[in-house]
This record gives C-alpha cells, structure tokens and sequence, in this order.
C-alpha cells in the first residue's frame, strides 16, 4: 500500500502536486478494518503527513492464511493462530523521505484527559483489549519496517503491534530520519545539535528530551483506572493500585522509543480481583525480535523487547550508527535519569502484579558505532530476561551475521 497524491480526511490542505500537501487526518493501515488479508500487507510512505499511527497490518483483521488451534483439550485458546501458510503473513512497512508521523501540535503525556497517544509507527496490526475474541484476532506472521531520509515520527516505533500478535519474528531498520519530538516542539531538532562542539542549553530539565511524565516522588506509573481525586493511590471500589496513579511520575514517555517487539500498554479493568491488569498476550511476539540501527536519532531509549508484553524467543539489538539520547548537562541527568538507553530486553511495569510478564527468552546486544547519550544493558528496564543476555563492543565489519537476520524476514 502507497501514499499517492490523495488527501484522506475532513479539512486537509489542498495537494500541491508534487506529494508536499498529502495528509491523512487519521491513521494509516496496510490490511484491513475487520476483515483480514489472506496474503501479505506493505505499506510505503514517502511524502506528506500522518497525523494518526501507522500499521502495517489490520486494525483488527489480521494478515496471512493461518491454521488454526480448535482442539479443546490442550492449553490453547480454541481459534488461535498456530501456523502460516508459505509466503504469507509478513506485513512491510517503508517509511522514507520528508514524512511527519503525528498531529500536528506538539504532543503532551500530561494532555488533558491523559497522554496524547498518537504519531507511532507499527509493524504489525492495531488490535483491541475490550472485544472478547482479542486473544485471537489481528495477528500476523512477521513484520520488517525501515525507517530512513528525514521522516519524523513524533511518537515510537514498534516491530510488532499496539495489542494484536506476531505469530513469528519482527525486524526494525532505523537507517535515518527522527524518532521522538522534543517537548513543545513540532520538527525535527537542528543537525548541530549531533555534533561534537554542541553544548546543551542549561536549565533543571533539557529542552531537547521529549515530554514526559515528571521524574518525582512518589514515582508512580501510570494507571488511567486510579482515582483522579481523594485517595489517588486507590480505585475508585476502595482498591489498592499498587502505586499506579492517574498522573504519573516515573518520567517515562510514549515517545521517541525504538521497540523491537509490540506495545500491549493499554490495561483494563478486570471487575473480579478489582484492579487494572495487562492482557499478557497483547503485542507478543512469539518468535525473536531484531533492531538494526545505522542511523538516524532516537531521542528517548531502545527497546529489543516489548513495551509491557513478552518476546517468546531471543530479543537482538544490533547499533552500528546513529544517536540514541539527546546531549544534557550533568543535573538534567541527575533530573531525568531515564532516558538515553538501549536495553536488549522490554521495558515493563515495577508494580509487582504486572511485573510478572515483558520476558524475552535472551538478549543479544551489539554495539559497534554510533553514539549512545546513556548507557547500555544486555536486560530490560523493569523486564526479565528468562536466560541469558549478552551485550558486545567492537569494531564494525559493515556486515550483518546472516545468523541474526534472513531475507524472508525470519530470523534464524
């Protein structure tokens, strides 16, 4: 699927001719709404604006011709995916040039009515939390997206999906372009900034960083369930959350994150144990993940894993350019210690009821150029890995060991 000259959407500026004036007012999607896809999706971007997200896969219809699980005896919800036929499945998205991804105002994870959730870039398809048949709707088989040229994508990108599935393995090429926006901003930081000269404006928090939530006691993640007045650390039946609150203060953001695996960040309310919880399905992949990054600037972190979700097999993040951070001085790190990192594994939640999933199998990092504002871990941020990680520092060979990635998108 192209974006040609076309305007999608109500009070869209009018195309100039050349691409320049393309907009999409929603979201772009390379299957379908409920319906699926029975062979393969791809996505091509490479002008003009999305002010939504971008899916290379369905919002909920998935992408492949997929054998099913319908034996009521074993540990497999009946309807699951299981196997894709040959030569099916993958969803590509290829998102180059001069290309804005997101709305067109600064975006804010303290907006009015919680954070804005827009401007990301999915491998795979959207997904739902709320339809009774989620665990086994918008799946795909396996996914790569690239990222180069100028594009900006104001929020994160993902090698799976929002809360659907990847039966298989995801790739993300990040080989130019900007992935976050710096708070209060809407373009692309100035080219200086990356040089070597640069000095970072002084002040308690840096200018450049995206917005995030603020990095203070009592440092609680988010929970959009929590009360928004009285006892901010319950619900609203009397529960505990844990330490969630409605507005948080982790200091973490949607934005300007590189994942190799899916999201599954958005919670519902489960009425029996009366608290919020993870669909520990949502945006699993289950197979590997691999992140290649030879240039561009990622203004936040990077993930081999998921966001709150699990990587079944090994999670790889291979840096041979580009930036990961923004320069700070030394007390806006003091400030906002959490960003400027790469993690071979997820990313995760501290409460302890959701620390129980974002599990890679192993992390493999390898880093061999490029510059990296923070520091390097083989594990996750608050997720696990169930093996062993690996982290690597050496000299670039220009080449990818054929063993991490293959040229049907799976990886061996």
């Amino acid at each position: 699927m192209g974006i040609s000259p076309a305007i999608v959407g109500s009070d869209a500026p009018c195309c100039n001719g050349n691409g320049a004036g393309v907009v999409v007012n929603g979201s772009v999607y390379g299957g379908g709404n409920n319906a699926d896809v029975k062979a393969n999706a791809e996505v091509n971007i490479n002008m003009g604006k999305v002010l939504g997200s971008v899916y290379g896969g369905g919002n909920l219809g998935s992408v492949g011709t997929f054998t099913v699980d319908n034996d009521a005896n074993n540990n497999v919800t009946d309807g699951k995916p299981i196997c894709c036929s040959e030569n099916t499945g993958i969803c590509i998205v290829t998102i180059s040039g001069n290309v804005a991804i997101g709305p067109e105002k600064a975006m804010h994870m303290t907006a009015s009515g919680g954070p804005d959730d827009l401007g990301h870039v999915f491998g795979a398809g959207k997904g739902t939390v709320t339809n009774p048949n989620c665990e086994v709707m918008a799946y795909v088989d396996s996914t790569k997206v690239t990222i180069s040229g100028n594009v900006l994508v104001k929020g994160s990108v993902y090698g799976g999906s929002e809360s659907g599935h990847v039966l298989n393995n995801t790739g993300v090429f990040i080989e130019g372009g900007q992935i976050g926006c710096s708070k209060d901003k809407t373009g692309r930081l100035d080219d200086e900034i990356w040089g070597e000269s640069y000095t970072p404006p002084t002040g308690d928090l840096s200018e450049l960083e995206c917005d995030s939530w603020p990095f203070e006691a009592p440092f609680a993640p988010y929970d959009p369930f929590a009360n928004a007045e009285g006892d901010l650390d319950k619900y609203l039946n009397g529960t505990s959350t844990a330490g969630g609150r409605r507005s948080a203060s982790d200091g973490h953001t949607y934005y300007g994150n590189v994942y190799g695996g899916g999201s599954g960040c958005i919670p519902y309310f489960d009425t029996t144990d009366g608290i919020s919880k993870y669909f520990s399905h949502a945006g699993t992949v289950e197979g590997r993940t691999y992140v290649e990054i030879s240039g561009g600037h990622i203004l936040t972190n990077v993930y081999g894993g998921c966001e709150t979700t699990n990587v079944l097999k090994t999670a790889t993040v291979c840096m041979k350019g580009g930036t990961v951070g923004v320069p700070r001085t030394v007390s806006q790190i003091v400030n906002h210690p959490v960003t400027g990192y790469v993690f071979g594994a997820g990313k995760g939640d501290q409460r302890i009821y959701f620390n129980k999933e974002t599990n890679v199998n192993d992390a493999i990092v390898i880093v061999s150029g490029g510059r990296v504002y923070g520091s390097v871990y083989g594990g996750g941020e608050d997720g696990h890995v169930l093996r062993n990680s690996k982290v690597t520092i050496e000299e670039a060979d220009g080449e990818t060991p054929n063993y991490y990635w293959h040229n049907r998108y799976q990886l061996l």
